[in-house]
């Protein structure tokens, strides 16, 4: 599955299989990239709270696409 941003706030999802074209991503590297991007801002010594802002709303985020795949 990938996901591409096509126009401002569409996005289009992709079932063609798991090999992807440059500028895309698949939806687990993705998941592992925002994985990476909380480290280093814990390691930025971000608040608690902001980063728990962050994991909360990734978690949305999440859910809508498991929601718009079924």
């Amino acid at each position: 599955m990938t996901i591409t941003l096509k126009a401002k706030n569409k996005i289009q999802i992709s079932m063609k299989g798991i090999y992807h074209n440059e500028g895309t991503l698949i939806l687990q590297e993705f998941i592992d990239l925002h994985t990476d991007f909380i480290r280093d801002k814990r390691l930025e010594n971000l608040t608690q709270r902001t980063i728990k802002n962050h994991i909360y709303w990734f978690s949305f985020f999440t859910r809508w696409i498991a929601i718009t795949l079924v």
